[in-house]
């Protein structure tokens, strides 16, 4: 899911007659070394100025969209081209008349596209963060540790831990003496010791980071030991054990979370519709079909939108105030501005849902039964008399 918080310097740009041009760019690491993307971008470039969009804007505005390509430009010949490990693609929103730039990177190809709108365009943004969500993946055994965030293709290890003094491997000369059952006794008292240090610390990054699903790996003894030691606010969000060897090489270990996490998705999205089915059945927090979304959007219901992933239609929307409507009328009935057309109003929907501070869900399901879209709503859903 992605919230407000994650976009929140482009959603607090307020559009007025200097539109935004959003730039997402991925690189085939051949292709770049033949400079592929640089004529990639100046076909965008030279694509968007012919439109007919283009033509209508006032000059300050073109000039502004031309400080933009400039800029892009730059950026990528002068930064990113020279950045040994540059990821995979670029998403940029800029509009140089009012100092706006903003720009991330991530570890994982998305679709190349270019949008000049009165609004940032999310949409490829949004899905990318839906299909690769952050999860942690803790492993363990009784000597070592590594906890490792997984988020938009990007790897992080926020923990690794090797005791070089565990005690495995005590004998009972070691102790002068001291029964075997003592020594077993104080190896298990380092290693409960050893898995509680690591259960702290996944309860410190759960909270900072707020992982969408946790997976333990390991052999499954110790992870059924370590399991209990977590707090409930981790435990809660163990989706699956991951059986691995401790000294796997860390490409098998993400592969094997790859594969439980498209499980993970699964569930959770079957959960998802099912809760949003139930709510719209009691007639309280939930809706579905375009036209009343969009009408609990523009009375600030909606705490989270679900979009089927590919579903798009076309529309119309208030260049002022952002009104949308998916049939053909002129004017806004909010300002009376003229409204604009739209190739995919869904779009809009998500701009201002953000914008609104709530959340959005790209489901990969179908979901014919709610006409593509639906909401969960902050409050019971009140029918206009």
């Amino acid at each position: 899911m992605v919230t407000e918080k994650q976009l929140e310097a482009i959603l607090q740009y307020q559009p007025d007659s200097i539109p935004i041009t959003s730039l997402y760019l991925s690189f085939d690491q051949e292709a770049k070394k033949q400079n592929q993307h640089k004529i990639v971008l100046k076909d965008l470039f030279r694509y968007k100025t012919e439109k007919s969009y283009f033509k209508n804007l006032s000059e300050e505005a073109q000039e502004s969209i031309k400080r933009d390509f400039e800029k892009i430009q730059n950026y990528i010949s002068m930064e990113y081209d020279r950045d040994g490990d540059a990821k995979q693609s670029l998403a940029i929103f800029s509009c140089s008349s009012e100092d706006l730039w903003e720009m991330h990177s991530f570890q994982m190809p998305m679709e190349t596209s270019m949008v000049i709108n009165p609004h940032p365009y999310l949409r490829p943004f949004v899905e990318a963060a839906n299909r690769h969500r952050n999860y942690a993946i803790i492993l363990v055994d009784r000597a070592k540790a590594r906890i490792l965030e997984v988020k938009l293709g990007d790897v992080v290890e926020h923990l690794h831990v090797h005791e070089q003094d565990m005690p495995d491997q005590v004998k009972e000369g070691d102790f002068g003496g001291t029964s075997e059952r003592r020594i077993e006794r104080h190896i298990n008292t380092h290693v409960s010791r050893h898995l509680k240090n690591i259960a702290e610390k996944a309860m410190q990054l759960q909270q900072e980071h707020d992982y969408k699903w946790v997976y333990i790996g390991g052999r499954q003894e110790i992870i059924n030991e370590f399991e209990g030691m977590l707090h409930s606010y981790v435990k809660d969000r163990v989706e699956d054990h991951i059986v691995v060897e401790p000294h796997a090489p860390l490409e098998e270990v993400l592969e094997k979370a790859r594969k439980v996490e498209q499980e993970s998705r699964k569930n959770y999205e079957d959960q998802t519709l099912s809760r949003l089915s139930d709510e719209i059945g009691s007639g309280q927090k939930g809706i579905s079909g375009f036209p009343g979304t969009l009408n609990a959007q523009q009375r600030g219901q909606i705490d989270t939108l679900l979009v089927q992933e590919d579903f798009s239609t076309k529309g119309y929307y208030c260049p002022n105030c952002n009104f949308l409507a998916v049939k053909e009328q002129e004017k806004c009935p909010l300002d009376d501005s003229i409204l604009r057309r739209t190739p995919d109003v869904i779009d809009n929907l998500i701009f201002n849902v953000l914008k609104q501070g709530a959340s959005v869900e790209m489901i990969s399901q179908e979901m014919d039964r709610f006409d593509n879209v639906g909401a969960f709503l902050r409050f019971p859903f009140q029918k206009s008399e």
